[in-house]
C-alpha cells in the first residue's frame, strides 16, 4: 500500500500487489521501489538514480501532448529561466530571458513556414540553398510590396516614379566629384576569405563632407557606409557637364579659326607629310619650290622662281 499525501491530507492510495511495473492513468513507469522512484521528500523519477525536480523521466518517454506552466528543458536536467533544447546558455540575454523564450543548442530544421513577428538576429551566416544553382550574377533583394526576398538582375533599389515625390534637379556634379579621394584599403576585421584583402572605395567621413545624401549612419550617429549605387547619378551629371565643356571648347576653337580665315590673317601650318585631294585658297605662299609629277613618266619635277623666272629642274625640290 502506497499513500500520496498533500500535507496531512491523503489524496491518493495505490495498492501494489506485485512489486514490478505499476500504472497510473495509463502511463507505465518502470520497476518501482518505494523510497527510490518515489522519494520520501516528495520527488518522483523514472529511470536514473535520483530526482532533482518534483518529477523527472530519465530515458525515452512519449505522450500525446505536454502542458507546462513554466519552462521546458529537453536534453538536460538543469533548468533555466527560459525553455531550451540542450544545455547551452544564451549569449543574447536581451532576447532570451523568460519562460516564453526558447534556446536551441544544436541545429534546427523547419520544413514549413517560419514567421517572425519581431527582430530576427543572426550572428553567423545565412544560407539560401535555392540560390546555389544560379550561374549568373544577381542580387537578393527585399520586395517593397510583399516583403519577400527575391532575385533581381542588377542592384536592389526602388526607382519607379510611382514611389517618388518632390523630384528636382541634382545640384552635385564635377566640382563635387573631383573633391572625392578614391583609396585602396584593408578591413580591420574581414571574414570573407574568397576575396583579396585589398579593397577599393572611398572614406565615408570624407564623402559626408561633400555629398552627405549617400552616407549611411550608424546608431551612434556616425558615418558608417556609402550608398555607392546613388553615386551613379552624380557620375552621370558630371559626364554631362564635361560633355558640355567639350562642346563649348570645340565651338570656340572653330569660331577662332573661321575668324582668322575671314580676316585674311596669315596662318603658317607646318607638317612633315600631307596628302590633300583638293586645296582651294585665294593666296598661297611657297618659299622653296613646288614639286609636281610628270603626267607621262610620273617623274618628279621641281618648279622654282630664279630671278623672277620660273625654272624647271628634274627631281623633287630639296
Amino acid at each position: 500500500m502506497v499513500n500520496f499525501n498533500l500535507g496531512n491530507r491523503k489524496i491518493l492510495k495505490i495498492s501494489v500487489f506485485v512489486l514490478g511495473a505499476f500504472f497510473v492513468a495509463g502511463i507505465v513507469y518502470g520497476t518501482s521501489t518505494i523510497g527510490t522512484n518515489i522519494t520520501t521528500t516528495g520527488t518522483m523519477h523514472v529511470g536514473g538514480s535520483g530526482a532533482v525536480t518534483v518529477f523527472e523521466a530519465q530515458g525515452t518517454a512519449s505522450a500525446s501532448y505536454l502542458l507546462t506552466g513554466n519552462t521546458l528543458q529537453v536534453g538536460g536536467f538543469a533548468s533555466a529561466a527560459y525553455s531550451r533544447f540542450g544545455t547551452s546558455t544564451t549569449g543574447h540575454s536581451n532576447y532570451i530571458s523568460s519562460a516564453n523564450d526558447v534556446l536551441v543548442s544544436g541545429d534546427l530544421e523547419v520544413r514549413g513556414t517560419v514567421s517572425f513577428g519581431g527582430v530576427a538576429s543572426v550572428s553567423g551566416r545565412v544560407f539560401l540553398t535555392g540560390l546555389t544553382s544560379l550561374t549568373d550574377d544577381r542580387s537578393v533583394c527585399a520586395s517593397s510590396s510583399t516583403g519577400e526576398l527575391e532575385l533581381v538582375d542588377g542592384a536592389c533599389g526602388t526607382s519607379s516614379i510611382r514611389f517618388k515625390e518632390n523630384i528636382r534637379p541634382l545640384n552635385y556634379g564635377l566640382d563635387d566629384l573631383i573633391k572625392l579621394n578614391p583609396v585602396i584599403f584593408n578591413y580591420k576585421d574581414s571574414a570573407d576569405s574568397s576575396r583579396l584583402p585589398d579593397r577599393i572605395g572611398l572614406i565615408a567621413e570624407e564623402v559626408n563632407e561633400v555629398i552627405p545624401e549617400v552616407i549611411k549612419f550608424g546608431s551612434d550617429g556616425l558615418p558608417e557606409g556609402i550608398d555607392y549605387p546613388n553615386l551613379v547619378a552624380v557620375n552621370i551629371k558630371t559626364i554631362k557637364e564635361l560633355n558640355l565643356k567639350v562642346d563649348r571648347l570645340w565651338s570656340a576653337m572653330i569660331d577662332s579659326v573661321l575668324s582668322l580665315l575671314s580676316d585674311g590673317t596669315l596662318a603658317i601650318i607646318r607638317a612633315t607629310d600631307g596628302i590633300f585631294t583638293n586645296i582651294k585658297t585665294e593666296r598661297i605662299e611657297i618659299r622653296d619650290g613646288i614639286t609636281i609629277y610628270d603626267s607621262v613618266n610620273s617623274q618628279p619635277v621641281c618648279i622654282r622662281s630664279v630671278n623672277n623666272v620660273l625654272a624647271l629642274t628634274a627631281g623633287a625640290c630639296n
